[in-house]
């Protein structure tokens, strides 16, 4: 019971290495597409629209 319990621990460690790499290889051509700025771009753009639109808000009368 003990060597197939080692063997799964192996198993997951491996697969989740092999997971961080594709996950940092699929990172790093987004940034060199530049596929990547453009959407923290626009995210950022987004989140800057939402603040401008919050402060025109009329003030509540608490």
């Amino acid at each position: 019971m003990g060597f197939c319990m080692q063997e799964m621990r192996t198993f997951i460690k491996e697969t989740l290495f092999l997971f961080y790499f594709i996950l940092l290889y699929c990172i790093v051509w987004l940034f060199g597409t530049g596929l990547l700025c453009v959407a923290l771009a626009a995210l950022e753009l987004s989140v800057d629209q939402t603040g401008l639109e919050l402060r025109d808000l009329p003030a509540s009368d608490s």
